[in-house]
């Protein structure tokens, strides 16, 4: 073998993303010919924390095992087995792992395993049953979070993503001040809250995170608009991006209801096929939606019509876990005969919904 790429992962399946430096230099001891081609987590598309772990892994504790540990995957302590998997996580420990690999002169190359989410048997406890989501994209290709960070890494094409399109949602406290994370790839950015600049700042992927792009930000009740531009050595814009977040100035509680609902669903290119998109949504017993929610749901039909399933994406999947309260499936109504969809839980009986033969 003239080349080797030993498995490395450190904040997923033993300690924390903060061993992955010694990690390295340990493996450069026994492979002096080192490329680095297998390490991450998996995520759940959608599904994002307030206070995801930090450099440590699920604990303190968890680094006190060793860096070897990182490498041959022993114990049980792990980030793997806390069952967490939000993007909020797995965006940082990318970013992490990035910024050593770019900055270290004797790292001689990088390429990330696994692009996309796959099918494997040996996983039906996944949040996508029978689904390794370690993938930058899910199986239709769309992208995660985690796919913006390594753009910002490593694509020449000028590029600005706020973290992130899929935390829409937000819960805190009345002037509670939240950090928001940018990925570009270009040598500054100003991000804007509500037209309002909040300051330009410049690149460095030396600093962690997101390479020094991050800006504190107050959020006010209801909705707020977030929008970044990147500009290149000349001060010339050539990347920009927005988002809108809706700010609930409450914390939500325990699961109450699951609400259903349907609206038209949307290819990539935003043609409609005719297809519905069912939304289950959690909510709490004041109405409020669930973003802690994490449970596992099953959507069941009955009548005309079909329901996707077996897709391993997750708005194709009959039993798939919430990500912030929300689960979706795609459903084609026949034109002949209604439908009806429902939705339940190990801690919710049941909700049901009729769909029209003809519903648009």
């Amino acid at each position: 073998v003239d080349v080797y790429s030993p498995s490395i992962w450190a904040g997923w399946y033993r300690g924390g993303y903060g061993q992955y430096e010694d990690g390295v230099a340990l493996a450069r001891k026994d492979f002096p010919a080192f490329l680095h081609m297998e390490y991450g987590g998996s995520s759940h598309r959608g599904r994002h924390v307030e206070n995801p772990f930090g450099a440590a892994g699920v604990s303190a504790a968890a680094l006190g095992g060793g860096v070897a540990e990182t490498i041959n995957q022993t114990g049980i302590v792990s980030v793997a087995r806390a069952h967490v998997w939000d993007e909020t996580y797995i965006v940082d420990l990318f970013d992490w792992h990035l910024r050593l690999s770019e900055t270290d002169p004797l790292f001689a190359g990088n390429a990330q395993w696994a692009f996309k989410d796959f099918g494997t048997p040996i996983r039906p406890e996944n949040p996508i049953p029978f689904v390794n989501q370690k993938g930058l994209v899910d199986r239709a290709g769309k992208p995660k979070d985690a796919y913006y960070v390594f753009k910002s890494y490593w694509s020449d094409e000028p590029s600005c993503y706020i973290e992130s399109e899929s935390w829409t949602l937000r819960n805190g406290a009345a002037d509670e001040e939240k950090t928001i994370s940018v990925f570009c790839n270009t040598a500054r950015a100003t991000l804007s809250l509500n037209g309002t600049s909040l300051g330009d700042k410049e690149r460095d992927i030396t600093k962690f995170p997101a390479s020094g792009l991050t800006w504190p930000v107050i959020f006010s009740e209801g909705t707020n608009h977030l929008s970044v531009e990147g500009f290149d050595n000349k001060g010339k814009t050539v990347a920009a991006h927005a988002i809108d977040i809706e700010y609930v100035a409450q914390k939500p509680g325990a699961l109450s209801d699951i609400i259903l609902s349907y609206k038209p669903a949307r290819n990539e290119d935003g043609n409609g096929d005719g297809a519905l998109l069912i939304t289950a949504e959690a909510v709490d017993d004041k109405g409020l939606r669930c973003t802690s929610c994490q449970q596992r749901v099953y959507f069941t039909h009955s009548g005309g019509g079909t329901l996707a399933q077996n897709l391993g994406i997750p708005t194709g999947s009959k039993k798939v876990e919430l990500a912030n309260g929300i689960a979706a499936i795609r459903f084609k109504p026949d034109g002949v005969e209604a439908a009806i969809i429902g939705v339940q839980s190990p801690e919710h009986r049941g909700t049901y919904l009729t769909i029209p033969a003809d519903a648009k």
